[in-house]
């Protein structure tokens, strides 16, 4: 399993989606720098409140344009990680060894899992130096160890389930299908927001089934109320509209999201152990 892992991640350094993503983040980092440079000219003077209420958003707006970058890698790097080499026929020659289905699946699944959690935690690391090198902006480094892993885990629940899909759906379809789940949990969680802030139930409940569907827009409210406790501004967070967290996802929804990930990849090597391959 580790050397499938290790064969995996040196194949995925080598996909041009990785080459794009990198050329994308280098795009965003330019103008998400130079924005933090014009504000920060502009609002160095200004009373120290305001500051401390501007800074954690600008923080938070990077780290929310950053998920889809990462959700961008994560989606499209890996939808046909099994479902390609079933269809050009080098699973045959994979599946003629020794190695067992789930080691094959769980291998995979590994090697991709290494490339977005440090391609993650590089991407976190990056707005926090560049905030904090422009701005001055900090946070306490056990709140930022807690964001950090809440960013990490997006990408990899959107991983599990590129890799069920891939078990038993054709690459195009499985990319599909979940690029279009995820934009379902985003705009939910958003329509989430909306309700809180319109005291709409409805709303409110649209959000909270599409969180349970895909729990990855959950992560990030959570995220975003993390961060804004540790700025000693709790508010932040409400203040920033559908973009923010109205009300922050409880211990039991990062419970459900860890078990929705062990149960998605749990899917995964049932449905290939018996696939007719």
């Amino acid at each position: 399993m580790i050397t499938i892992a290790a064969i995996t991640f040196r194949e995925v350094l080598r996909k041009k989606v990785l080459l794009t993503t990198l050329l994308l983040a280098v795009a965003f980092f330019a103008l998400y720098g130079t924005g933090l440079y014009h504000v920060n000219k502009d609002y160095h003077s200004a009373p120290t409140m305001l500051k401390n209420v501007l800074m954690p958003q600008l923080y938070l707006v990077g780290l929310y344009f950053g998920n889809f970058i990462i959700a961008f890698l994560a989606i499209f790097s890996s939808v046909g990680t099994i479902s390609t080499e079933v269809e050009n026929g080098t699973m045959h020659a994979i599946l003629s060894r020794p190695i067992s289905r789930s080691h094959i699946v769980l291998g995979k699944f590994g090697g991709y899992a290494g490339m977005l959690t440090v391609g993650a935690a590089v991407f976190f690391a990056a707005v926090t130096l560049l905030i904090n090198i422009i701005t001055g902006f900090h946070l306490p480094n056990a709140a930022l160890l807690v964001a950090l892993a809440l960013f990490c885990f997006q990408p990899l629940l959107l991983l599990a389930l590129a890799v069920m899909g891939t078990t038993f759906l054709p690459t195009l379809s499985n990319g599909v299908a979940l690029f279009s789940l995820y934009a379902v949990g985003t705009i939910g969680g958003i329509i989430e927001q909306i309700g809180n802030m319109a005291r709409s139930e409805t709303l409110t409940n649209i959000g909270i089934v599409s969180s349970l569907l895909i729990p990855t827009d959950a992560m990030y409210r959570k995220l975003t109320c993390v961060i804004a406790q540790a700025a000693n501004s709790p508010l932040i967070s409400t203040q920033m509209g559908p973009f923010g967290s109205q009300s922050e996802p409880s211990h039991w929804m990062i419970v459900y999201s860890i078990c929705y990930f062990m149960s998605v990849l749990l899917i995964a090597v049932l449905v290939f152990s018996r696939r007719d391959v």
